[in-house]
């Protein structure tokens, strides 16, 4: 994932001199639109284990 985006950037940074600017910073806000989804998936991932870890926590404990 993080070679990928460091790939992308590379390509954006090679590529500004030879494709026109609106093309160019159109896909620079594709790129941070993809990285923005990935820390969320990464953010919603991170709440989902926690929840349900504290959910097997509560079923161990007050369900016996």
């Amino acid at each position: 994932m993080v070679y990928n985006n460091l790939n992308l950037e590379k390509c954006i940074l090679s590529y500004e001199f030879i494709i026109p600017f609106k093309i160019n910073k159109l896909l620079y806000i594709n790129y941070m639109e993809n990285k923005l989804k990935y820390r969320f998936m990464l953010f919603y991932f991170i709440i989902f284990l926690g929840f349900s870890l504290s959910y097997r926590f509560i079923i161990k404990n007050y369900m016996i």
